[in-house]
Order: C-alpha cells, then structure tokens, then sequence
C-alpha cells in the first residue's frame, strides 16, 4: 500500500508541475551576469560554499556599536576575486534569522545583517535544508524566508551594495510554497541547471505542519528528478547535508547515497555538514564533493577553521559538467586594520606571496595545514588559480591575535545574548 502512495504521489507531482508551469525560479539576469564575470569561452561556472554559520563570538566580531549595526563584509576581502569570477554563488546558510535574542550553538539565530553579506559579495541562491534550519521552529523557518524574499531583499543602508534577486530551497512555509519554487532552477549561458537540496535532519526537531524541510528520502528525491524530466534541464546537481561531523572521509552511506544519485541521473553532488572537508571523487563523469567544510564558524577544532569553494564548470556545448575547480581557504580570527574579525584566506594565494599578507606564525601553520590537508583530500579535482589577485590590506601580525586579550565591541546592554 506504501509503495501505490509513493507512487500515485509521484504522478501527481508531474502532473501539476507540467501543469502549472511553476517548476522552478528562472533567473533571468544570471545571463548577462554571467558573460561579463564568469564565463569563459564555453564555460558556465558556478560556485558553492560550505556551511555559513554564526557562533555568538562572530556576533560579537561583527557589532559595530556607533550605528547598532553588524558588518560581516570584510569577512570576504580575501576571496572576492574568486566570487566576483563566478557569479552564480550557492552557500549553505546554516543558521535561522528569528530576531532577538540572538543564540549560537544549539539553536541559532544570526542578525539579518549576516544574510545581508552574504547577498551583497555575491551569493545568489541559498540551501537552506540543513540540521539547524528548524533550530527555531515554525516562526524562524518563516522569519527567515521572509526576510530573503522581502521586497527583492532590498539593503536596510541608504547605499546598497546590491539589490539583485535572492533564491532560497530546501524549507518551506507550506506544500504550495514548495510546489511553486522547486527544484531550482537557473537559465544562464543557454543552460538550464536545476538545484535540489536535501537533509538527513533536523537535529531531532519535528518539522510541524505546514512547513517543509527537504528530507533526504530517496521516494521524495525520485519524484522531484521524475518532476524534472519534462522541464528541458541540462544539468542536475544535488546539495546535500549529510555525514559524520569533523570525519575527513565520507562513510559508507554517503557513498552508496551518492552512487544512488549518479544511477538516477543527477551530474553532480555537493555535500555539507561535517564542517571539515571530506574527500572527493568522480563517479564516472560526475563529480561528488562529500563535504566542503565551513565557510564560516568560529570552530577552532583541527580541520574546522576553513574549507573550499567548489567551482562547477558546465561546457555550454555538449550541456555537460566539465571540470570541477577548487579553492582552499583558511579562516583567520584575528585583526586587519585595526578590526578584530574573521577573514577567509585563500591558501594558495598566501603560501605562493600573492596577498601581501603576514600572519602570526600559530595561523601560518593552521593555514600549511588546511592546505595540505585539502590538497590530499581532493587528487582528481583542479585548484583553481586566478591569473591577477589584488593585493589585500596586510593583517597585523600580531601573537596576541591568538588569544585576544581586548574582546570585540560590547554588545548593547539591551540586547540579551543566548549562548
């Protein structure tokens, strides 16, 4: 009887997506964004990031007490070149955005000005189907999809960096909401790539009714590929949240999820959750990236304190993926210019001059360390090297940045932070 509801489930949702035309959000700027910072020749590139987290010490980094507000752009001066060369950004965002009192581990809730960062140095679509999603409830879920589709996420500055479109997937405030934005899908280059988010959980949080959070069910999964057969995609790729955490090799399940993935007809996997980056591989002709680590956290455990960004190269010939390009980066907790904050370093770049950087030598080697470790993990994947980096502002080099003895602006005392 099982198996005639999956089924009969499955039908239906072809029918009503071929019916209503309401598969997915078409982007239709991503084109012309697209010719003029990421693509070369017959390249489209697209690029995805780990777990964007936010710990209440990054809270604290990021508070600027003469205008109550939180900036978290300089977190990305160092990799913005490798943003700005693709333009279609993916990151998995990895917190709630559920107003005050803001808490960190276990149940997070960020500023919005966190999102809003995110969105102005380039990330585009957001995977929300991740453990902490529903750290809030209902009311976080739908707090949070508001505040990324309210009026097109226009800046709360009078000076906006950008007011280009935001997508999320992955959770939803109810089956229609779902229905009418997913799979994702994105027209750039004469491509249509579609996007599908999954999670093996919600930390044990039961997702109430009406909300949705993509789970990582295989019935679930073949209905939306079955729901894509009909649409004129090119290109599939999974993001996933999956894995044993601060584990640099992928288990047994994960594999044989992804070989599922690969046998159903998916062209690529990006995996999250472990918070340090898993090993990666070509099943045939597609690439499976197990976990790309953090983008941002302020976890200091051997591997956490950074990650990669995964450039996906589709050839807009035979509409196939082509290559799949790394970056490692490091996480530096320290000061620049005067600043106490997080900032990503790319670890070629560094190790190679090509920043005009000094670090203190506790991060130099953490940063020898991500690099190698990244390296080893990733043999059939290429580094990606960009011919011209603009030379950053140099970091203070300062011992004392390793345990800093002068703590970050104090937040105001009316607001209450939950640890």
């Amino acid at each position: 009887m099982k198996r005639v509801f999956l089924i009969i489930e499955c039908v239906l949702t072809v029918f009503a997506v071929s019916a209503q035309g309401v598969l997915a959000e078409s982007v239709q700027e991503a084109q012309h964004q697209q010719s003029r910072q990421g693509e070369r020749g017959r390249e489209l590139t697209i690029l995805f990031a780990g777990d964007a987290m936010q710990h209440i010490p990054q809270v604290r980094a990021a508070y600027n007490p003469a205008n109550g507000r939180y900036d978290y752009h300089d977190c990305f001066r160092y990799v913005m070149p490798y943003l700005e060369q693709s333009r279609l950004c993916v990151v998995n965002f990895e917190t709630t955005l559920d107003s005050l009192p803001y808490t960190g581990f276990p149940r997070f809730s960020a500023p919005d000005d966190w999102f809003y960062a995110l969105r102005d140095v380039g990330f585009r679509y957001f995977a929300l189907a991740n453990n902490h999603v529903f750290d809030k409830g209902g009311s976080g879920l739908k707090r949070t999809l508001s505040v990324m589709t309210e009026d097109q996420q226009k800046s709360r500055d009078a000076v906006s960096v950008s007011a280009t479109r935001v997508f999320s997937m992955g959770a939803y405030t109810d089956s229609i909401d779902r229905r009418n934005r997913y799979p994702l899908l994105i027209e750039a280059g004469g491509l249509r790539v579609a996007l599908l988010n999954y999670t093996y959980g919600t930390n044990g949080i039961r997702v109430t009714p009406p909300f949705l959070v993509n789970m990582l069910d295989t019935a679930l999964i073949l209905s939306d590929l079955l729901a894509l057969e009909r649409q004129g995609v090119d290109v599939k790729v999974v993001v996933v949240h999956w894995g044993n955490e601060y584990q640099t090799h992928a288990n047994h399940w994960q594999r044989e999820m992804a070989q599922w993935l690969v046998r159903h007809g998916v062209d690529a996997v990006i995996g999250a959750h472990p918070h340090v980056v898993q090993d990666g591989e070509w099943i045939g002709s597609v690439p499976v990236v197990y976990s790309l680590g953090n983008l941002l956290s302020n976890q200091r455990r051997k591997g956490t304190y950074g990650g990669v960004l995964a450039q996906l190269v589709i050839d807009t010939k035979t509409r196939a993926v082509s290559d799949l390009r790394f970056v490692p980066f490091y996480v530096y907790r320290g000061t620049v210019r005067g600043r106490y904050q997080y900032y990503l370093i790319p670890t070629a770049d560094y190790l190679e001059g090509r920043l005009s950087v000094s670090l203190p030598a506790y991060a130099e080697h953490e940063l020898k360390e991500m690099h190698q470790s990244v390296v080893s993990l990733m043999p059939d994947f290429t580094m990606l090297r960009l011919k011209h980096i603009v030379p950053a502002d140099n970091i203070d080099n300062d011992a004392s940045d390793a345990f800093p003895l002068v703590a970050p602006a104090p937040l105001p005392t009316n607001i209450r932070i939950e640890f």
